[in-house]
């Protein structure tokens, strides 16, 4: 194991105590272009789910202000929420076994 690997896996597996932030301070000042590329995956991973939540509040604030009809906007809240934690545990699983894959690799 070397360091760069472990500077890529903790990038990765950042998401869970410091997302964004952390890979972000390495893709800025490590040299190691390898290290580097990892980094930059890692910050628009941890990216994503914010930006499917911007979109998912986005689009549940546009259906309650245009639906008069609770039933479809219940039914559009319930689609749109699984939508979110599908993209959210899926994104922040691939990222923790990329992490995982780098730091033994």
């Amino acid at each position: 194991m070397t360091k760069d690997h472990t500077l890529s896996g903790l990038a990765y597996l950042s998401v869970i105590f410091a997302p964004i932030i952390f890979p972000a301070i390495v893709w800025i000042s490590v040299k190691d272009q390898g290290v580097k590329a990892d980094a930059k995956k890692a910050v628009f991973l941890h990216l994503l789910p914010g930006v499917s939540s911007f979109f998912i509040v986005g689009v549940l604030t546009n259906l309650g202000t245009l639906c008069n009809q609770q039933a479809v906007f219940s039914n559009g809240a319930a689609i749109g929420l699984a939508v979110w934690l599908l993209i959210n545990l899926s994104v922040t699983g691939y990222t923790v076994i990329l992490g995982i894959k780098e730091i033994f690799s």
